[in-house]
């Protein structure tokens, strides 16, 4: 998995679905893809990986609500072209809601479920890529909202505040190495607040947000002069400021970025994430607190956390998507690895009461 992917992850039934069993709100459910021909099946699960059903939508990057009651989905366009725009599905009753709103990502839902914020971007008629902006949909309307320019912007990643009244995203020059951690109301981005230099990736706990802040220095391999990046998880103040290095891995391997956080445990006790880089990814938790790393499975193996479940005792771990074989396992905080629940996946998601 490359440093890319990790920071776009940094980084996912109309007919059918009135008759789909729909988790009670503040229960968990598991929403994920596979791969099957034109177009991505999308599948819901109960939390545990049983009593998995399809959908009859088809599309990519599917993410299912905080409640667990409806879908965010982008059918895919014909000709190659990529996804479609957003298509919000209610389980219960196979209403969907369209807009006009084109996902670079897998858009984020805030934590009311009211509202969605998405990556986006614009391309010339030749497809040459111009920029990266960030968009807003309404859930009930399907109205969009821009909320960062795509053309001479970069936007790659954002996340909620716990609240639902702010977001913290990354954005920098189109087509540059650096981005920038910003908070803002989505109400009054003009009023947005730098929050660190130099990052991405932030993720929003309970009192403070994660970032992952790069450093670079210049080597020769092969006889050529490269860049090498290093990464470190960071975190700073909801109202920007007061950032601090979290984090203090040496640096690995040539193709072993480093350190990135992906999701805080509820109490905002650890920060759960990966030792990332090209085609290679060990899930760690890092204590938050002190900064200590703790591995929590082989480095054969490619895994990554997709969600801690509400009791902050269990990982959803995603592996080998790069061997093609993707595959869902319950590994415990502390590392003990459990059960393969899903196999075959691509895209995942998790409700808010996700509890295995």
């Amino acid at each position: 998995m490359t440093t890319a992917a990790f920071r776009a992850r940094v980084a996912l039934a109309t007919a059918g679905a009135a008759a789909l069993a729909l988790p009670a709100a503040g229960h968990g459910a598991i929403a994920f893809q596979k791969p099957t021909g034109p177009g991505d099946r999308i599948y819901l699960a109960n939390d545990d990986g049983g009593a998995a059903r399809m959908l009859a939508v088809r599309g990519a990057n599917a993410v299912i609500s905080p409640d667990g009651a409806r879908l965010a989905y982008q059918p895919l366009r014909g000709g190659g072209a990529g996804p479609g725009p957003v298509r919000i599905l209610t389980i219960a009753d196979g209403t969907i809601v369209a807009s006009a709103q084109v996902c670079r990502t897998p858009p984020v839902w805030s934590p009311d479920g009211t509202r969605l914020v998405c990556t986006t971007e614009t391309a010339t008629a030749d497809g040459f890529i111009t920029g990266e902006g960030l968009a807003m949909v309404d859930a009930a309307t399907g109205t969009r909202t821009t909320l960062v320019r795509a053309p001479r912007n970069q936007v790659d990643s954002v996340d909620w505040s716990p609240d639902g009244t702010r977001i913290a995203y990354a954005a920098g020059r189109f087509a540059s190495t650096r981005t920038d951690v910003f908070i803002a109301d989505p109400a009054n981005m003009a009023g947005k607040v730098l929050a660190v230099r130099d990052a991405t990736g932030p993720v929003w706990g309970p009192a403070r947000i994660a970032v992952t802040r790069y450093t670079r220095r210049k080597v020769r391999i092969g006889g050529q002069p490269s860049t090498v990046i290093h990464s470190q998880i960071w975190t700073v103040n909801p109202t920007g400021g007061g950032a601090r290095r979290l984090t203090s891995v040496p640096p690995g391997p040539f193709l072993v970025t480093g350190p990135f956080a992906r999701a805080w445990t509820p109490d905002g006790a650890a920060l759960v994430g990966a030792i990332g880089g090209d085609d290679y990814s060990v899930p760690i938790t890092v204590n938050a607190s002190t900064g200590a790393v703790r591995r929590l499975g082989p480095a054969r193996v490619i895994a990554f956390p997709e969600a801690v479940s509400a009791d902050g005792r269990t990982l959803l771990m995603s592996e080998n998507h790069i061997a093609g074989d993707g595959r869902l396992r319950l590994v415990g905080i502390g590392g003990r690895q459990g059960r393969i629940i899903l196999r075959g996946i691509t895209t995942v998601s998790v409700s808010a009461g996700w509890q295995p």
